[in-house]
Formats: C-alpha cells, sequence, structure tokens
C-alpha cells in the first residue's frame, strides 16, 4: 500500500484556504472580518468526498462609499484630528472692528457714560478746591453793627499793599493807566524835537537850552499811533520814580525816553534820553580827562576781564559802552572794593540763583589816571545811578 501525502491529494486552493483564513463562525474570523466582506459558503466542484470550503468575497458599496465621500467634514473634527496629529490648527478669521468694538450707537452711549464719569469726578474735586480757597481766604470785613458784607468800605491800610505806599513808584502804581496816556501825550507834543514846548521838560532852566541845541537824538517822530507798538516799564532812581516808554520811531530807529512824575504832572528827563554825557564816550580816549566825569552808557562784566590784564588779584575790569554799544572803554576799580561790590551786583555778578547780565545802563562817574595804563583805560571813581536817571 502506498502512502500518498495530503498535500498531494487535496486541492491547491482548499490548502490555501485552511491555513489562511480563520474558520467561518469564529469569534477569531468575527474580529478578523473587516467592513464591507461577507464569507460565502460554496460546495467543492467534482469530487463528492471534498470538504467544504468557505471563500471570501469582498464588494463595494457602491452608495455608502458615495454618501461618505461627498458628506461635509465639520471644523471643529478637523481640528480635533489635528490635534491629535499635533499639526497647527489654522488662524482663525479676523474679526471686524465693529464686531469686537460694539455698534455705533453702542459706541456713542460709551462715550457718553464717559464724559459722565469724568464730570461726576471732576466737579465735586473743583468744589473742593474752591471750598478750601474760600476758607483760607480774608474774611470780609465788618461793615455795620453785628452783621458783615462782602464790600470792604474801610479805608486801605498800608499792609495790604502790594507796594510800599511811600516809595516813588506808589503815584505810578496808584495811577498806572493816567502815568501811560500822560507819557504818550508828552512825546506826541515834542513830535520830531525841532520845537520843544516850555513845561514839557524837567528841570528846563538848565537844560532847556541844551535840548534845543541837540535835539531828541533823532529827527523822525516817534510811532505812537499803535498803543500795542509802545512798551513801557517802572523805575526808580533815589527819591525820584520814572516810568520809561520804548518803541521805534517813524523811520524804524529804536528810542527809549524816560519821563518823571513832578509837581507839575509827566515831563521828560531829557538827559536820561538822549544819554547825555559831560564827555561821551567817543570822545574820551580824545581827551582823557583828568578830573570825574559824568558818563551814561552801559557797564559789563566777564570772568575773562581779570584774567587778560594780568592785574587780577589788584583790581577789577569792567567794559563801559556807549548808548548804541558800538564803541567802549576798559574801567577799573580796586578789586572787592565797595565799589566793586555794587558793580557787579547792577549785573547778579558771581551769583548762582540769579542769572548774570552781561551789560547794564548806569550812569558814572570816571577820570584818567595819570600814568600807568593805556590810552583806553579810565579808573571808575563812583556809580551816580543805577540807570540814566539821576536821583
Amino acid at each position: 500500500m502506498v502512502m500518498i501525502p495530503s498535500f498531494m491529494t487535496d486541492d491547491p486552493k482548499d490548502r490555501d484556504q485552511e491555513h489562511d483564513e480563520p474558520k467561518a463562525g469564529s469569534g477569531e474570523a468575527k474580529r478578523a472580518m473587516p467592513e464591507g466582506i461577507r464569507v460565502v459558503r460554496k460546495g467543492r466542484g467534482g469530487g463528492g468526498g471534498r470538504r467544504a470550503g468557505s471563500r471570501k468575497t469582498v464588494f463595494l458599496k457602491k452608495r455608502e462609499i458615495s454618501r461618505d465621500a461627498h458628506e461635509p467634514v465639520d471644523r471643529p473634527v478637523e481640528a480635533e484630528v489635528q490635534g491629535q496629529r499635533g499639526e497647527e490648527a489654522p488662524p482663525e478669521e479676523a474679526v471686524p472692528l465693529e464686531d469686537r468694538w460694539g455698534s455705533r450707537q453702542e459706541r456713542k452711549r460709551g462715550a457718553r457714560l464717559i464724559m459722565i464719569a469724568v464730570f461726576a469726578l471732576v466737579i465735586p474735586l473743583i468744589a473742593i478746591l474752591v471750598g478750601f480757597s474760600l476758607l483760607r481766604g480774608p474774611k470780609a470785613e465788618q461793615s455795620g453793627p453785628g452783621g458783615t458784607s462782602g464790600l470792604n468800605l474801610d479805608e486801605v491800610k498800608p499792609e495790604d499793599l502790594h507796594y510800599d505806599a511811600a516809595s516813588p513808584l506808589a503815584w505810578f502804581y496808584e495811577n498806572s493807566v493816567q502815568a501811560f496816556e500822560d507819557a504818550v501825550a508828552v512825546l506826541q507834543t515834542l513830535g520830531d524835537g525841532s520845537v520843544i514846548p516850555p513845561g514839557v521838560l524837567i528841570d528846563e532852566k538848565r537844560v532847556g537850552s541844551l535840548a534845543r541845541k541837540h535835539g531828541l537824538g533823532d529827527k523822525s517822530p516817534y510811532f505812537l499811533s499803535d498803543p500795542r507798538s509802545i512798551w513801557w516799564e517802572l523805575g526808580s532812581s533815589g527819591d525820584k520814580g520814572f516810568i520809561a516808554l520804548y518803541g521805534r520811531r517813524e523811520n524804524l530807529v529804536p528810542f527809549r525816553a524816560y519821563l518823571v512824575h513832578t509837581e507839575k504832572g509827566i515831563q521828560l528827563d531829557w538827559e536820561a534820553t538822549v544819554a547825555w554825557s559831560e564827555v561821551p564816550v567817543t570822545e574820551l580816549v580824545e581827551k582823557a580827562p583828568k578830573s570825574p566825569v559824568l558818563v551814561r552808557g552801559w557797564v559789563g562784566k566777564q570772568p575773562h576781564f581779570d584774567a587778560v590784564s594780568g592785574r587780577s588779584g589788584l583790581v577789577s575790569w569792567y567794559q563801559i559802552l556807549d548808548a548804541n554799544k558800538e564803541n567802549f572803554v576798559w574801567g577799573y576799580v580796586p578789586a572787592e572794593s565797595k565799589l566793586d561790590l555794587e558793580l557787579k551786583a547792577l549785573m547778579n555778578y558771581g551769583l548762582v540763583i540769579l542769572d548774570r547780565k552781561d551789560e547794564v545802563r548806569a550812569t558814572i562817574r570816571l577820570k584818567k589816571p595819570s600814568s600807568g595804563v593805556r590810552d583806553t583805560e579810565f579808573e571808575i571813581v563812583e556809580l551816580v545811578a543805577s540807570d540814566w536817571v539821576l536821583p
């Protein structure tokens, strides 16, 4: 008897199915069976003794596949899947500004609410400040028996004034408008200075002839038609108060006029207005006065003046300029003397708090030393006034 191996008697197709496929109906077959696949039981063809086998048949569900392909996918699912895969989700679309801040009406309503809140905070604060100022202010004076009034009808006391009632400037403070108008009227009366009416100049007996000889320094009249082009300032020299008007003439040349209040009213100080000097700065080198002479001009000082001369330890040097600042000479005083300190005080020289002035108007007396100096160097012997008006 001959033994034939089984792999030679069985059908190769059935052998492959038996080794590769799990039996139908078993749990393993159910778990391994993918969706869309079914098992078809089929008998063997030819040979009645052969065992029945199973064969897998795969078919496509065309309708289901077509429906799944066209079914829309929600964005959250896609974002979730991308998150699981570690991919970055696409950026969200930019939201319009109106959607974030509300509609136009809502914005207007919000602006009104903000304004109301601001006023609600500011108005009480202002009321508190006003209340404190009223509480700390001066109390109303008693104007009747047992009653008070907001009007102070009592006589003004000297301590209530912001200026000294006995000072030379008291009349100008009390009559500031009248002082300005009277000063302008005097300059209008003078015109171009060719004719000087009587009663206009202060100390007319002494300076009247000089004023009519030299005039007002320029033949052009003062430009006074526009009050906005006229500036003024108050000053004093000794016991004499004055108002200084400055502006331009009709030929655009600047002017500065000094007017003093006297018993006759406002009068022009001609000497101060034209910066009259016994010997002008332009003639000092030529005349070289041996005795002190009166000079009106500008006095200036700089730190390097003392270093240049080489005698900084003995004298203090100053620059003396004419009224137009076109010509100058040198003047000196003993260093750290009383006169030196007075001149430095005019310019705030050596002070840390106040600003130092380069030049100031001053009236001084000086003379030419007999020897030991150059032609342009003079000795200052007296500070007469801190401006061009004499005391």
